[in-house]
């Protein structure tokens, strides 16, 4: 009789000990995705880019003026002829037209977009038109950066 208490005791911790297992997992997975998040801050990203990528956590939003470092990964010289941001249904453009070697950075200033107060979260579309050199071709990347504003 001794033995089937036992065997039902641990079929018991087993079973519950595994479900316990698996909620703390997944408890540690939505904290690292930062659902959690009761400090209100918003980690920086960018998602859709292709060729003409955003360093991450070296852009910037203060007062309605975006500083954001272009990287070149396309692999060839591009010439950069319009980065465009929109917030807020406003768009704003830096015209200047510069040339990236590949792997190279450069920081492009877009001033003038709605402003909001530090600390809010900000979600600005970007468009980048640039010319490949290799090709002589004209082509946009565009995607989406968001964090806290500063």
């Amino acid at each position: 009789m001794k033995n089937i208490k036992a065997q039902v005791s641990l079929e018991f911790l087993m079973t519950y000990g595994w479900v316990i297992l698996i909620l703390i997992l997944a408890v540690i997975v939505v904290w690292q995705m930062g659902l959690f998040n009761l400090g209100g801050y918003v980690r920086q990203g960018y998602a859709g880019f292709w060729g003409l990528v955003p360093t991450a956590g070296d852009f910037r939003f203060h007062n309605g003026d975006l500083e954001l470092p272009l990287t070149n990964q396309v692999g060839g010289s591009v010439n950069i002829t319009v980065v465009s941001a929109t917030f807020q249904g406003v768009t704003k453009s830096d015209t200047s037209v510069v040339t990236l070697d590949p792997g190279e950075s450069r920081v492009f200033q877009i001033q003038n977009l709605p402003s909001i107060p530090s600390g809010s979260r900000y979600d600005i579309f970007i468009t980048i038109n640039y010319t490949d050199d290799r090709i002589n071709e004209q082509f946009t990347c565009s995607g989406w950066i968001w964090g806290t504003a500063e």
